[in-house]
């Protein structure tokens, strides 16, 4: 039975191509590959809630710093004061001049000041720029079935619509006391 299905199939002509916004494509084939077109994530970012710091602030297993700023996720990236912690949420690039992030739960605030217990590592809790994807990347091949998870990575990469195959019309026309 599958051997006759393989042969149908291979036999038919592909159809025609939509182009669907993301919200339309699932479920549908991809009628071409789909490339990142700009690094993701765009800049250094934050893996988790915290502080950033320059390691070499940090004595090994214990420090105290000063609270100079704070960084949201959609704030530009600024600029990392040496001798300071900036206040940092996930998603949020990490200023410049700051090579680690150091976990919320790993501290402890007090009057515009954060200490520091554990052991601060470079590059700590860094999702760094173009980790996940760089321009050029190949995202989703084509031929494959679109997935709502395909749905997320595509309009992360800031893509609005896809190439898709048209779905099949398919028409039985049964007769005669032969069919059951």
């Amino acid at each position: 039975m599958s051997t006759a299905l393989e042969q149908l199939v291979r036999g038919l002509p592909l159809l025609n191509i939509e182009t669907l916004p993301l919200s339309d494509a699932y479920g549908r084939f991809l009628a071409e590959d789909v490339r990142c077109t700009f690094a993701l994530p765009g800049c250094d970012n934050s893996a988790m809630d915290g502080y950033t710091v320059r390691t070499v602030d940090c004595a090994i297993g214990a420090a105290t710093l000063p609270i100079a700023a704070e960084a949201r996720a959609g704030d530009p990236v600024g600029q990392h004061a040496a001798g300071t912690a900036t206040r940092i949420m996930t998603g949020a690039p990490v200023p410049q001049g700051a090579d680690a992030v150091v976990r919320l739960e790993d501290t402890i605030e007090h009057n515009g000041r954060v200490d520091f217990h554990v052991d601060v590592e470079p590059g700590q809790n860094i999702r760094r720029a173009g980790e996940d994807a760089r321009p050029g990347d190949l995202l989703l091949a084509v031929g494959r079935p679109v997935r709502s998870v395909d749905i997320g990575a595509c309009a992360a990469a800031g893509l609005s619509f896809l190439p898709v195959r048209r779905r099949p019309r398919v028409a039985v026309l049964a007769g005669g006391d032969e069919l059951r």
